[in-house]
């Protein structure tokens, strides 16, 4: 399974913080950034990072839960739970 986020996650202008970010109820940690793109890249098998088989689509969740900023004064505190659905190709 690859999966691909963009560090503009929210649409605000503003990117996360790739260590903010993880997959799955395992909370598995990015494979790789593409810093150019402002891309955070999930490679791992299907399976992996807590993913459940099920008989409808699989499905697992990428969470964004932000670390204070030492020199922030706005910070956004609030956890995110992002769905994932997974399918065959």
């Amino acid at each position: 399974m690859v999966t691909t986020v963009h560090q503009g996650l929210f649409g605000t202008g503003h990117l996360v913080k790739t260590t903010d970010l993880s997959l799955g109820p395992a909370a598995c940690q990015q494979s790789a950034l593409n810093a150019a793109a402002n891309r955070v890249i999930f490679q791992m098998g299907l399976h992996e990072c807590g993913s459940v088989l099920q008989m409808t689509p699989d499905s697992t969740n990428l969470f964004y839960n932000p670390s204070p900023e030492n020199n922030s004064i706005i910070l956004r505190t609030n956890p995110a739970v992002i769905p994932i659905e997974c399918c065959y190709l």
